[in-house]
């Protein structure tokens, strides 16, 4: 008869590979006794652990929760990116009916950090919709350079 761990740090690993490895008590398994915390796991330990604690419905709420949180965060950010969008577009018609009148140094400085900051925030969501299609990508910084150019008004003559 094998041995088997009741400590809790074993429950929760086991749970925690059960989850990453699509709720496959086989691969759960193997990747238990690979792991470096792991332990000797049979897939019938592991069966009798998912019904004793209940992983199934722990783990549809765990995965139900984290939807709700990303989908605040996404509505957020497009919160967000609409209200910098709106900015964006006033300013970008001041600028085009202040023909003959100066432009004020300030306005040009806020329509480019409204620009920077309305990238930045696209650039995270792409970023975070790259990590969650597994592609690879998000793992280094993300540059972005925003250039305005000034009117001909303002140029020196």
């Amino acid at each position: 008869m094998a041995r088997k761990s009741y400590i809790a740090a074993n429950h929760e690993l086991a749970y925690r590979l059960w989850r990453e490895n699509g709720q496959n008590l086989d691969l759960t398994a193997r990747k238990v006794r690979q792991h470096p915390d792991g332990f000797p796991a049979t897939r019938q330990t592991l069966a009798d652990w998912r019904d004793l604690y209940n992983w199934k419905e722990t783990a549809a709420r765990a995965e139900a929760e984290e939807h709700r949180i990303g989908d605040a965060k996404v509505t957020a950010e497009e919160r967000a990116l609409a209200v910098l969008s709106r900015v964006i577009d006033r300013l970008d018609r001041k600028l085009d009916t202040s023909e003959g009148v100066e432009i004020d140094s300030q306005m040009l400085f806020a329509f480019r950090s409204t620009i920077k900051t309305f990238m930045e925030i696209k650039a995270g969501m792409a970023k975070a919709d790259s990590a969650v299609a597994g592609n690879g990508a998000g793992s280094g910084p993300t540059a972005i350079t925003v250039t305005v150019t000034r009117p001909k008004m303002m140029e020196a003559h």
